[in-house]
This record gives C-alpha cells, structure tokens and sequence, in this order.
C-alpha cells in the first residue's frame, strides 16, 4: 500500500510530464520505422514491430517509476536533463536488449530500426522536456492552473522552513499564498508573500484565496494539531514534517514535497471532485478579476 501511495504521489505530480514522455516516445519510435521505409529498406512482419515497439514503451516507462526520474525535473539544467534521459534511455534499452535476445522472433528486428529508435526516442524526449518545462515556468496557461499553497510554521523559524520549500518550489509547482506566523518576528520574504500574524486568521486567508495544499511546521504539538483539524475541514490536504503527532489521522502517508520527505494528511472529505471543483473555482476567480 505505501508503494501504491508513492507511485500516485509520483504519477500525481509528473503526470503532464508522463504523458509528454509517452507521446515523445511513440512518435519518435514511429519515425525511425517510417526512416527504414524511406531509404528503400523493406519492412516485414509489421505487427512485430509494432509489438515491440509497445514492449520498449512499457521498459520505458517501468524504468521512470522506478528511477523515479521525473524527481526534480523543474530545477535540472539542460545538461542535468541530458543526463537524466540518456541514464533513462539507456538503461530501458539494456533490457530492451535483453528481451530481443530472449524472444524467438528476435532475430527479425532491424537493428537499423533498433539504433534509429535510441537516437530519436532520446533526442525527441529531451526537447519535449525542455519546451515543457519552459512552457510551465512562463506560460500563461499555467498561471492560470497553478494550485495555491498556504504555509503555517513558528516565527522564529519562517525563514528557515521558507528557504525549504523554495527549494523545490518550480517542481511541485505551487502559488505560495502566504505565510502564517503565530507572532511577530523579522521575515525577510515580506515583499514577495504576504505574512499573517495570528493562526487564527487561517481560516479566512483559505476561504479567501482558494488553498489548496498547506505545508504545516509548529514546535508546539497541541497547536499544530488544531491547525491541521482547521485545514482538513476546509478541504485542504496538509503536508507536515516527520515527528510525533497526538492524532491519528484516518488518511496519512509517507510522501515527497518540495524535495523533502513530509507525511500527507488528507481528510475523507477530499476526493478528486473536491479538488477538481476548487481548481474550477480558481480558474472562474481570475477570469473575473481580468474583466475587473
């Protein structure tokens, strides 16, 4: 089960990437067969190819879940990503390799086709990620979808937890709301976020701006679990750092924000219509803020 958690934490996260990586591979894949055509080398047994080409896919995409390599996509270089997918691609075809050396039918695949397909498959997939990736940190589009995240933590302690999430800011790619303090305290994030004094402003600042994620870190037990009950009643879903809890909640696991490895809180009243509802929500609000 925290497996099944972790993988739809991943596909949760990287899905739009996922599916830009299937696409990429498929069409890049169909290109050096059409490549084989082209220069007057006949094809036979076409279904083979195509029954292949389906089991370089799945390699493809067994290899992603479990090098996890969409992890920190957001913030690579180009050279990094070039890295990343060529480690990727070439260990999907190791195995690819294997399973034509193991399957009787082997001995009928191009190895033309096998050596085009490398090359167009990790070429393709490196600059859909790039363009992408580039289309997510500047377009307007994604301005629009962008998922809004409130933070709750200790004053003397806002700068450090600020600096953290931050850090994987692009990859999870969140709107910081603002930033709840409990008291007064020198913040050097106040031009860029708003600060709210008081958690007991919580409630108003989620109806407000349509929170969505919160990222919860309090010293003080008793206070962290009134907060968290608050949040979890608006239909937020919570993330807080690894310690002791007084409460048991009926939904929690292990997962990953912002590049840190938190425990998720989401009550039973959060499902996929509760979310998609508050992302419609977001969307009709800055509609009508633009004809303001």
């Amino acid at each position: 089960m925290r497996f099944l958690r972790r993988l739809g934490g991943y596909v949760g996260r990287h899905w739009d990437f996922i599916i830009l990586d299937l696409i990429t591979f498929i069409t890049a894949y169909y290109l050096a067969i059409q490549a084989r055509r082209v220069i007057d080398i006949s094809i036979r047994h076409d279904e083979l190819f195509i029954r292949y080409g389906l089991v370089a896919l799945g390699i493809f995409l067994g290899v992603d879940i479990v090098m996890r390599n969409l992890d920190g996509v957001m913030l690579r270089s180009i050279p990094k990503e070039f890295v990343s997918v060529g480690q990727q691609m070439a260990i999907t075809w190791a195995f690819y390799t294997v399973v034509l050396f193991l399957l009787m039918e082997g001995h009928y695949y191009s190895r033309f086709v096998y050596l085009l397909a490398f090359i167009t498959c990790f070429t393709g997939i490196l600059i859909a990620r790039i363009l992408w990736r580039s289309v997510i940190k500047y377009g307007k589009l994604h301005a629009t979808l962008l998922p809004k995240l409130v933070v709750v933590c200790d004053a003397n302690r806002a700068q450090r937890v600020i600096e953290r999430v931050l850090l994987g800011y692009y990859e999870r790619r969140y709107e910081i709301t603002g930033i709840i303090v409990n008291e007064r305290s020198k913040i050097n994030y106040g031009d860029h976020y708003p600060i709210v004094i008081g958690l007991g402003n919580l409630v108003s600042l989620i109806e407000d701006d349509r929170v969505h994620d919160a990222y919860v870190e309090l010293d003080d037990v008793d206070e962290e679990s009134v907060v968290i009950e608050e949040l979890l009643q608006a239909g937020v879903s919570v993330h807080r750092s690894l310690g002791d809890s007084k409460l048991e909640y009926a939904i929690q696991y292990i997962d990953e924000f912002s590049s840190h490895t938190v425990i998720t809180i989401e009550g039973p009243q959060i499902s996929w219509v509760n979310k998609a509802s508050r992302l419609w929500g977001t969307i009709t609000a800055k509609q009508q803020q633009r004809k303001l």
